[in-house]
This record gives C-alpha cells, sequence and structure tokens, in this order.
C-alpha cells in the first residue's frame, strides 16, 4: 500500500514538472462582450504552440470580478480540454518581513472589512428591493383603471384628484428611481474597493503578515489545462461573467410636421466596472439579466377578510435635484469607423444603427453591434445606438378643456411590435424643436402605440358655465339642476387641423339620482362613462363653438355638488 502511494506521488511530481515545462502564457484583452441589463459574459482569445502530452496555457489579464463558476473554454484544434480555473497570484515574489503584530493589525482589518462587505450587501439588497418597489408602483399607477378612464364610478373631482396625484406621484417616483441609481452606481464602486481590500488582507495573512514589495503586483489569470498527442498551433477560446456591468435602454423621438412618419432611435447608455477596459471590443446588448431567479414561482393561499380603509392623499415635496448629463461616445471611442453613402451630391452620414443586427430568442432579444468600441472600467455611462427606425404614424389634436385649455399633438405608432421596445423614458423632438421627455409603456396590449407628442399654444380654448341657461330649482321634493356649458375653439394656426374634443356628464350609481343629457352639441356620448367626444375639422384662423346641456334630478334636503 505504502509503495502504491509512493508511485502515486512521484507521478503527480512528474505531472507538475510537466506542466511547468508546458505553460504558455498570453496576455489577452477583452474581444467580445454581452452585455446584459445587469452583467456582461466577456470574451477573450489566443493562439498557442503546443507540445505532446500535457499543457497548461494561462490567459493573463483576465477580469479580478468574474464570477468562477461561469468560466468556459473552447478550442479550435486536435487536443482535450482537461479542465479550468480561476487563480491569483503575485508578478513577484514578496520579500518576506516577519511580524506577529502585522499579522494581528491584517487580521482585525479583514474582520472590519468582511463586516462593511456584509453591511454594503444589505444596502445593495434594499437598493433593489426599492427599486423593484417602485417601478411596481409606477406600474401599478399607470395602468390604474380610474386614470385610464375605465372605471364606471368616475366623478369630475375623482378625476382631478387622480390626475394631480398621478402626477405628483410620477415625480415622485422618478425622482427617487433616480437617487436610487445614483446611489447603487456609487454602491457599487465602494463594492468594488473593499472587494479588492479584503483580498489583499486574506493574500498578506496567507504569507504570515508578509508585505509585498511595491513592484510586485496582483495578476489574475484563467488557466486551461489541455492535453494533445501531436505538437500543433491551436486557438483556444474563454467566456466568463462579470456582474460588474450593464446597460439602461433610451429612446428618442423625431417627428415632423410634414411627414407621417416617426423616427425612433433606441440608444443604450452602458457601463462597466470590471477592472478590464474594453479595448477595441464587439458589443451585443441583450434583454436578458442572468441575476434574476429562473424558478417558477408557487401560489400561496388567498384569504379574504374585512378591514376598514383610510385613505389620505397628502403632497409629497417634489425632488430637487437634477439631472446629470451622459457621457458619449467620442470619435476617439469608434476605432472602426463606417463608411458613408452620397446622396444629391451631398455626403451624408451613416447612422451606427446600420451596423447592428438583431436576434430574438424564446428568452430575450440581442442586438449584435459590428462596429467596435472602447469602454473603459470606469463606471460612466456611454451612450451606444442600437437602431433607428421610421414608424408609420398618424398626428391627431386632442383636448380636454374641462382639464387643461391647450392642445395635445397625440402621434399614433403602427407596427411597433416588432422592435422589441422597452418601458423607458424618451427624449421628444418636433420639427427640430426639442419638446421633453415622454414615457414608452409597450406593455399596453393595443394595436397601435400612443405618444404624448407635447402642447400645442396654436389652438385656443376656453370653456365656461352658460349661466341663463343653467338653473337650481325645487319642485314637490324633487330638486333639478340644469347646466349648459359652451366651449369655444379657435385655431390660430395657418393650417386646418383635426382636433378631438372630450368633455364630460356626471355618471351615478344611485336609484334616486337621475342624470339626463338635454343637448349633446352633436357629439357622441360613452353610456358607461358618460364622456362626450367631438372629432371638429378645424379651418386655419376658424372659431367653433360647441354647447352641451344636461339636467340631474335627486331628492331634496340630500347635499348633493352638480358641476
Amino acid at each position: 500500500m505504502t509503495k502504491k502511494i509512493l508511485i502515486t506521488c512521484i507521478a503527480l511530481l512528474q505531472l507538475n514538472f510537466v506542466f511547468a515545462d508546458a505553460e504558455k502564457v498570453a496576455k489577452v484583452s477583452i474581444e467580445k462582450a454581452t452585455v446584459y441589463l445587469q452583467g456582461a459574459q466577456l470574451f477573450s482569445k489566443a493562439n498557442f504552440n503546443l507540445q505532446q502530452g500535457y499543457n497548461q496555457l494561462v490567459f493573463d489579464g483576465v477580469s479580478p470580478y468574474l464570477d468562477a463558476n461561469s468560466i468556459q473554454a473552447s478550442g479550435k484544434g486536435d487536443f482535450t480540454i482537461v479542465d479550468v480555473q480561476f487563480i491569483t497570484k503575485y508578478k513577484e515574489m514578496p520579500k518576506v518581513i516577519s511580524s506577529n503584530d502585522k499579522l494581528k493589525i491584517y487580521q482585525q482589518q479583514l474582520i472590519l472589512v468582511e463586516d462593511s462587505l456584509e453591511n454594503l450587501s444589505f444596502d445593495m439588497a434594499d437598493n433593489t428591493n426599492k427599486n423593484v418597489a417602485l417601478s411596481t408602483e409606477r406600474n401599478l399607477l399607470l395602468n390604474n383603471k380610474i386614470i385610464k378612464g375605465e372605471t364606471k364610478k368616475d366623478s369630475l373631482n375623482l378625476l382631478k384628484e387622480s390626475l394631480s396625484f398621478l402626477r405628483e406621484k410620477l415625480f415622485n417616483i422618478d425622482a427617487e428611481l433616480l437617487k436610487i441609481s445614483r446611489q447603487s452606481s456609487k454602491l457599487n464602486k465602494l463594492n468594488v474597493r473593499l472587494t479588492q481590500r479584503k483580498t489583499d488582507l486574506e493574500n498578506l495573512i496567507a504569507s504570515n503578515g508578509e508585505t509585498v514589495t511595491e513592484n510586485a503586483k496582483q495578476l489574475y489569470q484563467v488557466i486551461v489545462n489541455v492535453l494533445c498527442e501531436l505538437p500543433q498551433q491551436a486557438t483556444v477560446s474563454i467566456s466568463y461573467y462579470c456582474q460588474n456591468a450593464g446597460w439602461v435602454p433610451q429612446y428618442e423621438l423625431r417627428a415632423s410636421s410634414d411627414v407621417n412618419k416617426i423616427q425612433l432611435k433606441q440608444m443604450a447608455q452602458v457601463y462597466q466596472t470590471t477592472g478590464v477596459d474594453w479595448s477595441n471590443a464587439e458589443l451585443t446588448l441583450s434583454t436578458g439579466n442572468p441575476n434574476q431567479s429562473n424558478i417558477l414561482p408557487t401560489l400561496s393561499p388567498y384569504w379574504l377578510a374585512y378591514f376598514q380603509q383610510y385613505q389620505q392623499y397628502k403632497k409629497m415635496p417634489l425632488d430637487k435635484n437634477t439631472i446629470s448629463g451622459n457621457t458619449y461616445i467620442t470619435k476617439d471611442e469608434v476605432t472602426e469607423k463606417p463608411t458613408t453613402t452620397s446622396m444629391d451630391d451631398e455626403t451624408k452620414a451613416v447612422y451606427a444603427s446600420n451596423f447592428v443586427t438583431t436576434t430574438q430568442s424564446l428568452l430575450r432579444t440581442d442586438y449584435a453591434i459590428k462596429l467596435k468600441y472602447n469602454l473603459p472600467s470606469d463606471g460612466k455611462q456611454h451612450m451606444v445606438i442600437v437602431q433607428t427606425k421610421e414608424l408609420a404614424s398618424v398626428y391627431e389634436f386632442s383636448a380636454v378643456p374641462k382639464l387643461d385649455r391647450n392642445a395635445f399633438l397625440m402621434a399614433k405608432l403602427f407596427n411597433w411590435e416588432e422592435l422589441n421596445l422597452m418601458q423607458a423614458q424618451a427624449n421628444v423632438f418636433f420639427d427640430g424643436t426639442y419638446l421633453g421627455k415622454t414615457y414608452i409603456n409597450p406593455t399596453e396590449t393595443n394595436d397601435t402605440l400612443e405618444l404624448n407628442v407635447g402642447r400645442d399654444n396654436g389652438i385656443v380654448m376656453e370653456r365656461k358655465l352658460v349661466k341663463d341657461k343653467s338653473k337650481d330649482k325645487s319642485l314637490a321634493g324633487e330638486r333639478t339642476v340644469t347646466k349648459t356649458y359652451q366651449v369655444t375653439i379657435r385655431n390660430t394656426k395657418n393650417v386646418s387641423v383635426v382636433l378631438n374634443l372630450a368633455d364630460q356628464i356626471p355618471m351615478t350609481n344611485d336609484a334616486t339620482i337621475k342624470v339626463e343629457l338635454l343637448d349633446a352639441g352633436g357629439g357622441n356620448v360613452e353610456e358607461t362613462t358618460g364622456e362626450l367626444k367631438w372629432k371638429l375639422n378645424l379651418k386655419a384662423h376658424e372659431n367653433k363653438k360647441i354647447t352641451f346641456t344636461y339636467q340631474v334630478k335627486s331628492a331634496v334636503g340630500k347635499s348633493l355638488n352638480v358641476l
């Protein structure tokens, strides 16, 4: 038995000598990166001259923050990949300066760093939970039936309060999301520094408190052990996943008054702190997220119980923080320039989106960008253009003078489902002028995507109560209130426009209250919501007046506010 152990040890020693003789080191860079919404898969490759037998292929310069469980290796050649591992070592052996006191200090510092990392992990988890909660609250607000006008119990006061509440809450939520994004960036940078300090302290403790000389440098390497029967040249590729990267979608909408198309530009704010600069690297942006759970959730019993609900709407102060500008890719950061085409004897630039290939799978959408970019590991957001599309659209003016005296230009987009859009803000430009921001919500199930382009002061409106035709009288225990409203619309533009006008009459579920529309003023009424709609063709500088009348009958002695 002892003889067998001795033979095994000799064989292992011989194997180590073989690996030492057959070690091949290659300094690698990031050639390609697949960037997810959170995290990135990084790809590198190198050429090696393999000798017969075992070879140890060293990929030097990989990210120190890679997930060791995600490392994959492949290659071209007649050889077998035995195993793959991730190691950290020093470029030079440190000088030995033994000191028990230093060892104790390092151990104490390590405890403090580990405590800081633990607290930091709770802060990062809290930030993630807040982000999810706020995003969920935002979606619930936007999809609320009262806000959409889909409930039968709408009233004017409820609608006005709902819209005011929605506006304040959205401003508040967006401000909080921006705060969380900034705080997450700071926490990620702090996590990188603490993780690096923890690694340094662990190495010092492992070397019994020995200090590292100034020339000593930590090297992060992926080792690929291969076995081949004959000497040969081979190309070996590795890939691994890092969490310290991601991208945020953003859109730009450009519309023109004389073209029935909208140019939609999808962009991505890409950032990374992987510890390795991406130089001359190909990018693929993916809508996937490896950090999300892939396990189907299970339902728990849903119990009903009576409760009393108290609602209190309180105005929250708006956040005064300003939004910082984005960092755009400069000319020096794009190392491969696209060719240009000539049109009408005038050279025009080619969009970077012309070099993007979109691939859609069952689980995600990938945008492969053929251009190569330089993205340093600095945590800054760099703008990358994903795609530019022109969508058929119809422009319509809409107005609700009861709530706002301005007309709003609406754009209805068709065939938007093919673009695989994501929920994000969009900057709006009309006839070359910046109008502000809108929000793209592709989770809607409508055939057309409706976007608010902006206000138009060229259409002036006034809504007023016609007092001589409005009455409030009581007779035989019944109160009758008659209301007549007149809406005056004036088109100050030099062109004719089509305006969708909306107003409403009250609705009730109380059998003792009766509402009757006496005169719709040529409009159409929606019975389930009480909404009145008109489609008006206004010529240049034309004035129009719309008058409608409704009547409300109720019991005398009961308080009822009829507007």
